[in-house]
């Protein structure tokens, strides 16, 4: 049995709580009555994950936080800006420090460490699960055996105990099943596209689709490659011998829609996935006409640090190189399509007309990663990055926007959290 306590989605918790807080209902933001707000319709939702992206890395936070022009700026964001200009800002959202736990804790709207996640591990993990062992009293099977994490900097938690599969019901979790956001929102069509991270690395039995989602485009890994991934995400050969199923479930690429950057063709997944709700208000049919929940997780920024060659050309030879301690050129280019990334679903959403009835949040897993070589970002003002607990560690952008609901181009400075 599903538990009977339905999850909070902290992104739109917080924000509901946050107009509140500023003594501002949300009939008095749109200008509706009860009445109307009654009879409107449900709300699509659009959430848009970046994994790694710093709060900095975007231009908007980068100024309020520096106080510097973007002019000055060494990353371009202008289509998040353009979403900024029409959103709520949060200026201080927190989110786990690593992408596993973040990503369980916004699913379930649990702390990641009451659902079990502690840390985020590799395809190379060891659980009871995909070695074939019963585990011991106390553990489940998905919980890792060992895990070595290779990362040098002091770190929030090393060689934890982590669960690697988010409980979904399977005979192997003792009992346990995480009501996700997908499972709770009835009524809706909920399409996942992008990097999943909480299925024990290809288990079956733990993918998006056993979570209440529809699976469009996915892998579920920490990191893809961002050239020539497909064979990689249809890989079926086990990765362990004694996994207890005939085949690997870590992935499925979807339709081919002819981009050759990854970032580009999960893009043009979830632009499908709107036009096809799209025709379909306007057709009216009655059988597929409901609202729907886009879950759109971005691999960009997250290593390998790959960008097409164009972007990185450009970016390296940028006058502002260097601004802030942000010199990776190649980051930068992932950036670049990461915000073109963001302007086309708005631009998809707004020619479609599924405008005005959308809540599109924007968000990031964790903090901008500070302990690679060459450096990925910089996050200053703040201290840290990705793995630890300092400010560059845990805050993160979070912005939100809902057309006619939330008036736009505000910050809220009342904290929300997904740890």
């Amino acid at each position: 049995m599903k538990s009977s306590k339905a999850p909070f989605f902290y992104v739109l918790l917080g924000s509901l709580q946050a107009l509140l807080m500023m003594g501002v209902t949300l009939g008095s933001v749109s200008g509706s009555t009860a009445a109307e707000q009654s009879t409107s319709p449900k709300p699509n939702i659009v959430v848009i994950l970046a994994d790694d992206l710093g709060i900095v890395d975007v231009n908007g936070y980068a100024r309020r936080f520096t106080g510097a022009n973007v002019e000055q700026m060494y990353y371009e964001t202008p289509h998040i800006d353009r979403m900024m200009s029409e959103s709520l800002s949060f200026s201080q959202a927190y989110a786990c420090h690593l992408c596993s736990p973040a990503r369980a804790s916004l699913l379930t709207g649990k702390y990641a460490a009451r659902v079990g996640f502690t840390t985020a591990v590799g395809g190379n993990v060891k659980t009871f699960y995909n070695q074939g062992i019963t585990p011991p009293a106390g553990y489940v099977a998905q919980d890792a055996i060992e895990w070595v994490d290779q990362i040098e900097i002091p770190q929030a938690l090393i060689n934890g105990t982590t669960l690697d599969a988010l409980p979904a019901g399977q005979p192997a979790d003792e009992g346990r099943n995480e009501l996700t956001i997908a499972e709770a929102l009835e009524g809706y069509d909920c399409g996942f596209i992008g990097k999943w991270h909480v299925g024990g690395h290809g288990s079956a039995g733990w993918q998006p689709g056993d979570q209440g989602f529809s699976e469009l485009s996915y892998f579920d890994e920490g990191g893809s490659p961002y050239f020539n991934w497909r064979k990689l995400w249809n890989k079926r050969k086990l990765d362990f011998p004694k996994m207890p199923q005939a085949e690997m479930r870590k992935g499925v690429t979807g339709p081919d829609f002819g981009q050759e950057y990854l970032t580009d063709e999960l893009t043009e997944h979830a632009v499908s996935f709107l036009k096809r709700h799209a025709d379909r208000d306007e057709n009216r049919q009655e059988a597929s006409h409901k609202p729907f929940f886009l879950y759109l997780c971005h691999f960009a920024v997250h290593t390998p640090f790959q960008a097409p060659e164009k972007d990185v050309e450009y970016y390296q030879h940028k006058p502002t190189r260097g601004w802030n301690g942000q010199s990776n050129e190649v980051y930068a280019g992932m950036i670049a399509h990461l915000d073109r990334s963001v302007g086309k679903i708005l631009e998809t959403l707004q020619a479609s007309g599924l405008d005005d009835n959308t809540l599109v949040v924007l968000t990031s897993d964790n903090g901008g990663v500070m302990y690679t070589d060459p450096l990925a970002t910089c996050n200053l003002p703040f201290k840290g990055g990705k793995g630890t607990h300092f400010e560059g560690g845990i805050r993160v952008p979070m912005v939100m926007r809902w057309k006619g609901t939330i008036e736009g181009g505000r910050w809220c400075d009342v904290p929300v959290d997904c740890c």
